[in-house]
């Protein structure tokens, strides 16, 4: 008699708070959680870009995940904490509510039809699975931190420029050469 056993896959998911969702990225692409530190924005950014922040002497670009996610801006005042991932080899930081634990998951459990009845913007969701005691949504890290590019910031302030006179744009933030290759996704 042949017994057949079936293995399935497991995958490890770091999973995090937003405004009562419970979201997911794979464990690998998650390098580092810790509190906000000191943001700084970015002049002519995207309402989505926070700032950047400094991690260890590395510059890295802060997105406020509730403003990317949502259609409708729930600004929930919390004090966020930096979910840090590599996204294309690049080191950016969520801002989001509060850390969960890393989970196991069944691969079989996932699902890609996400219906967030219109909440959230779906094309940032990867998938779901479906846990005992609430859905876990699985953020697409790659779509999620594309929110800036250097062209960008370069269009921005070249309109910025041509909408004032010269006098006013001397006072302007300087972005230097090193600083653009911070920002840019």
């Amino acid at each position: 008699m042949k017994m057949e056993h079936s293995i399935s896959k497991t995958n490890s998911i770091c999973t995090f708070w937003l405004d009562n969702h419970l979201f997911g990225v794979d464990v690998m692409k998650v390098q580092e959680v810790i509190p906000v530190n000191e943001i700084t924005q970015v002049p002519f950014s995207k309402s989505e870009i926070a700032g950047i922040t400094n991690l260890r002497g590395q510059i890295v670009t802060a997105i406020d995940l509730r403003r990317r996610l949502w259609k409708k801006h729930n600004m929930k005042k919390t004090s966020p904490i930096n979910f840090f991932v590599r996204v294309k080899g690049e080191l950016v930081s969520f801002l989001v509510d509060s850390i969960g634990d890393v989970i196991e998951v069944q691969e079989e459990d996932f699902e890609r039809h996400v219906d967030t009845k219109n909440e959230i913007s779906e094309d940032l969701i990867h998938g779901v699975y479906k846990l005992p005691r609430s859905l876990l949504l699985i953020l697409d890290v790659d779509r999620a931190a594309d929110v800036i590019t250097t062209s960008d910031y370069v269009k921005r302030r070249s309109d910025y420029l041509k909408d004032n006179d010269r006098a006013q744009s001397a006072k302007m933030p300087r972005l230097h050469k090193k600083d653009m290759e911070v920002v840019q996704m």
